[in-house]
């Protein structure tokens, strides 16, 4: 295997660089890019870039997009389908001039998941090692138990009715949507359905909304607001454990993990308290649609970039240990392997040589951390200072006709149809004054009967 430190350094920022192509560009995944350099990889070989090279362009790149990915959910209301529940939070920061620094912290969270990642990258990939098959076998009921938890969460009996209703409403649409894209539950390899789903119920909903509210963006408050490291250090951590979750367990998204990270630890300090074992509230305030405070806006927004790159991380180790492609960006690099010339394979390979290829992807992933942190947060302060100069309200609406066109040109009128559908049903959490994760129903009841 031929290896040059400086043509690796060369793919990293060219994977850095596409990474920031398809975090800012809705529509542009991660999978799509992907795929295209494992459909280029001859011309790499002509010029002597080997397969780990090339390898390591599509890890930079998925790294990078982790970072950037938050931007267009913050400022356009078009999220990715790892950042569906980061419309709200998000758009709360940017409406009270905080822009900017909903992008430090979604940057610095995610700077911790690589930090905490890597201390506990052996325990917890020997944990999931021995305890995969038990966990895959139990799946569906994880998942229904899952969704129970996520419904009589709601505070009082009302609450809980109107929850499930919208739940059951998003999953009508989730098995509609899957069914029509005729590939269903291939949300690993082939997520383009999911653009006019999330688009639709998170994104566009929330742009009517302040095209009808005539919103303005206020002055952004660029440095009156200083992050709480304790929260970071908190949010960073627990992110990087429920990343891992997402990386081994299939049909688990990085949205549904977010929200499962914050409202089980709510309910069972309520519960607690319901049974005077503790007198304290709980911190994080998960609250109905209307009712979302700046700190839980802050904690979400945290918490959701932290277990975006740390799944990025993890799915690399679950394809290390057990071989298993949980990612697109992990499945192009195994497939890479497959069809090079060398036939590269984990599993075959020597401790030795199994060790060296991942300590050669993991500095890929702190290189590319590292840029992507500064690309971050200088891209974010540039886009503030753009939208502050424009007209809020007509910018909206040409964002709605921008996704509106992108949805058409990559999904079709079925696309186009199910973009419409999801906006109306998007507004259902907004008028009943429910979480808006009642929404991830869409794909958490899909997935969870197909284990069933």
């Amino acid at each position: 295997m031929f290896f040059s430190i400086a043509t690796f350094i060369l793919c990293v920022i060219f994977g850095w660089i596409l990474g920031i192509f398809s975090g800012l560009v809705p529509g542009i995944h991660v999978n799509n890019i992907s795929v295209i350099l494992v459909a280029s990889s001859a011309i790499f070989y002509e010029f002597q870039i080997d397969t780990v090279h090339i390898a390591s362009i599509i890890l930079s790149c998925a790294i990078s997009h982790t970072f950037h990915d938050i931007l267009p959910t913050i400022f356009l209301g078009a999220p990715g389908s790892d950042t569906a529940l980061a419309v709200l939070p998000g758009h709360r920061l940017l409406m009270a001039g905080l822009g900017p620094f909903a992008v430090r912290i979604s940057a610095l969270s995610s700077i911790g998941s690589v930090i905490f990642s890597t201390i506990f990258i052996i325990p917890l990939g020997l944990f999931f090692y021995f305890f995969y098959d038990f966990v895959s076998s139990y799946m569906g009921l994880i998942l229904l138990t899952a969704a129970i938890l996520l419904i009589i969460s709601a505070d009082g009996l009302f609450d809980k009715i109107k929850t499930l209703f919208v739940f059951i409403i998003s999953g009508i649409l989730g098995f509609y949507s899957f069914y029509i894209d005729g590939n269903f539950l291939s949300l690993g390899e082939n997520a383009s359905i999911l653009m006019p789903i999330l688009s639709g119920l998170f994104g566009a909903s929330q742009l009517i909304l302040s095209i009808m509210k005539y919103s303005e963006i206020p002055d952004s408050l660029l440095f009156s607001e200083k992050p709480s490291y304790k929260s970071l250090i908190k949010n960073s951590f627990i992110g990087s454990m429920s990343g891992a979750i997402v990386a081994w367990i299939p049909g688990i998204s990085s949205s549904i993990a977010t929200v499962y990270s914050i409202f089980i630890p709510e309910s069972i300090v309520k519960f607690a308290s319901f049974l005077g074992i503790v007198k304290k509230e709980p911190e994080f305030k998960f609250n109905s649609y209307m009712n979302m405070s700046y700190d839980s806006a802050k904690d979400y927004i945290m918490r959701i970039s932290s277990i975006n790159t740390s799944n990025a991380i993890f799915g690399l180790v679950a394809f290390f240990l057990i071989n298993k492609s949980r990612n697109g960006a992990v499945i192009a690099i195994n497939k890479l392997f497959l069809n090079a010339p060398e036939k590269i394979s984990v599993i075959n390979m020597d401790f030795l040589s199994l060790i060296s290829l991942f300590l050669i992807f993991y500095i890929a992933i702190i290189i590319c951390s590292f840029l992507s942190f500064f690309s971050t947060i200088e891209i974010g302060n540039k886009m503030t200072y753009f939208i502050q100069k424009i007209n809020y309200q007509l910018f909206s609406i040409l964002t709605l006709i921008f996704l509106s066109s992108l949805i058409l040109i990559f999904t079709g009128i079925s696309g186009l149809i199910i973009f419409f559908i999801s906006i109306l049903i998007g507004f259902l959490p907004i008028i009943l004054n429910v979480r808006k994760s009642s929404l991830m129903g869409v794909i958490l009841i899909p997935v969870m009967f197909y284990f069933l």
